[in-house]
């Protein structure tokens, strides 16, 4: 189970962090309906990760949680599977709960020795990923023996094992939380990129490739273009994309140079910052609801786990 934060992965940024506008300590433990919302501000860490206003509300985001509810989870399905006279196989605890969204990629590359190293084709790390073991992390159904009909059935279907433990500890309400802040997340992404800073900071940037002999209206067309990408080089059989080249880590130095002039990183961070901000003004009801239905699970949880 994770309920992971939906981390902005802007790409790798100069070392240390840097602190765009006043940031706010951001309690996850608090209650939606009794916190004052944060002032628009972003922390721009090294990996290029930002933490944003909508972060403040990611209460499920707490690894303690996502453990506890987990343990909920399996403690159930494992009673239930007993009960049926069959054993919960190793790696079917929580099998279906939702897994994490992937970091978000919304520059491209910004550091100038990763370009030159790799292009535009970054490793894809999330620094903020624990590094104990998580329970997604365990073995996995594929790993084990095939079971039998009898334990399948007994845990798959409406009437299975795993729906009732879900159903019991209401977690259909903790993917409504997420998905609503993940709403509330893209209907900012949309609007700070219809804000007039931001497309006046895809002109400069734009201009400034321009300069290099490079012509793109914002960043991610650059590093979506499929044509720029290995350049010059062959692609090798059953390969979708040719090696890094020569040409696309020129290409790629030039854009995190521009980047870099043009600040990018930090006036995105700002806008986006901001327009969170304003979309979580918006939506008190809605977040309040959202953590109401949030606190409602993790009370089932421990009842679960009390006995």
């Amino acid at each position: 189970m994770r309920f992971t934060r939906r981390r902005i992965l802007a790409c790798a940024a100069a070392a240390g962090t840097v602190l765009v506008g006043l940031v706010t300590h951001l309690d996850s433990s608090a209650s939606a309906a009794g916190r004052t919302a944060p002032d628009a501000a972003v922390v721009v860490h090294a990996d290029g990760s930002m933490v944003l206003p909508l972060d403040h509300y990611d209460e499920y985001a707490n690894p303690a949680d996502e453990d506890r509810i987990y343990q909920a989870v399996t403690r159930l399905e494992q009673r239930c599977m007993t009960a049926h006279g069959v054993t919960l196989p190793d790696g079917w605890g929580a099998r279906y709960l939702p897994t994490p969204l992937p970091p978000l990629s919304v520059v491209g590359v910004a550091d100038v020795t990763q370009a030159q190293t790799y292009g535009y084709r970054l490793p894809q790390a999330d620094s903020s990923a624990p590094a104990q073991a998580t329970p997604s992390a365990q073995a996995t159904p594929s790993a084990q023996a095939t079971p039998s009909a009898r334990t399948v059935a007994a845990f798959d279907g409406n009437d299975g094992c795993a729906m009732n433990a879900y159903k019991t500890l209401d977690i259909a309400d903790a993917q409504n939380a997420f998905g609503y802040v993940q709403t509330l997340r893209s209907q900012a992404a949309a609007a700070a990129d219809k804000d007039a800073r931001m497309v006046q900071l895809d002109s400069a940037w734009s201009s400034c490739m321009q300069t290099a002999g490079y012509h793109y209206a914002a960043p991610l067309q650059a590093s979506n273009d499929h044509s720029l990408l290995g350049r010059g080089l062959p692609t090798p059989k059953d390969a979708a994309l040719p090696p890094v080249s020569p040409d696309e880590k020129k290409a790629a130095v030039a854009d995190a140079t521009c980047k870099q002039h043009t600040d990018y990183l930090n006036t995105f961070g700002r806008v986006l910052a901001d327009n969170q901000q304003h979309t979580i003004t918006a939506s008190g009801p809605g977040l309040q609801h959202a953590s109401a239905q949030w606190q409602k699970v993790m009370a089932a949880v421990s009842t679960t786990l009390a006995h």
